[in-house]
């Protein structure tokens, strides 16, 4: 396909927050199907939109690019198109992938002083921001002091997530004013394909919400989602500090770097049984 329809459509795809891998040939040796500047997108549902070779190698491709766009990560794949990899071309390809992602979305379920800190610091970040409570001049008092550029939504707590749009690619940090609160939102987050589970809390709070999630018949997979304390270990006790904590965690998290020293999955299921220690205030 011609190139300016190629780029119109990977600018409509970017535009409408759509989940897609751009591919591109950037060296080959001996026979191959197709020369450097081959481009082809691929979408997170498997179809593609134009081509690099076709066959083997381009089903090779496709894979990686799924690949990427779940791992957030770029790669460089290496393909030998030879007899042994039931190919007749005998040349080699490289090709780079790149996935090409909506800006995270940072969904926070409550607007106080945690929450209102979360939003300054993850405007220039990127993020897109929603901030919920089910009090409206805490709503207002954050649209005032952020001066636009978050998206607040009057909840019940009952219900959090009513009109919210949560994706996999979602990350929900759970900071109420109430314990209620708070373990109602767990519990719907739970129930989300949200990447990131953090909650703002106590001691005492997490042993509580660990026994009411095992009452309720959650497992220790499930358990193991929520992140408390939340944030990166960096003795924050500011509101301020526990923001940059947690975003510092997230940040972490997409660019998939380990977090099994931290408060991942390991730390989380240590602490279900045994209640553990918190690092940030409730």
């Amino acid at each position: 396909m011609e190139e300016g329809a190629f780029f119109e459509e990977l600018a409509a795809a970017v535009r409408e927050r759509r989940r897609v891998a751009l591919a591109v040939v950037v060296e080959v040796a001996g026979s191959v199907p197709q020369r450097p500047g081959a481009k082809m997108l691929v979408y997170e549902d498997g179809t593609i939109l134009g081509t690099v070779g076709g066959g083997k190698m381009e089903l090779g491709v496709i894979e990686q690019a799924l690949l990427a766009l779940e791992d957030e990560r770029s790669t460089l794949l290496s393909l030998e198109l030879s007899k042994e990899n039931d190919s007749m071309c005998g040349g080699t390809a490289k090709v780079y992938i790149e996935p090409l992602l909506p800006n995270p979305e940072l969904i926070v379920a409550g607007a106080g002083h945690i929450g209102q800190a979360l939003a300054v610091f993850a405007k220039p970040l990127g993020f897109r921001m929603v901030l919920l409570d089910s009090r409206v001049e805490y709503l207002e008092r954050a649209k005032e002091k952020l001066e636009g550029g978050i998206k607040a939504v009057l909840i019940d707590y009952a219900n959090p997530f009513q009109g919210v749009d949560v994706g996999p690619s979602s990350c929900i940090v759970v900071a109420t004013f109430g314990h209620t609160h708070d373990f109602n939102v767990v519990l719907a987050a739970l129930k989300t394909p949200a990447r990131y589970i953090g909650l703002v809390g106590s001691k005492s709070k997490r042993a509580a919400l660990f026994d009411l999630l095992q009452e309720r018949g959650f497992s220790k997979e499930d358990i193991a989602r929520i992140r408390t304390p939340v944030g990166l270990p960096i003795g924050a006790v500011t509101p301020q500090e526990i923001a940059i904590s947690i975003l510092a965690e997230i940040i972490q998290l997409r660019r998939s770097y380990d977090l099994s020293e931290h408060n991942g999955a390991s730390s989380c299921s240590r602490a279900i049984q045994a209640h553990g220690k918190s690092q940030a205030p409730a």
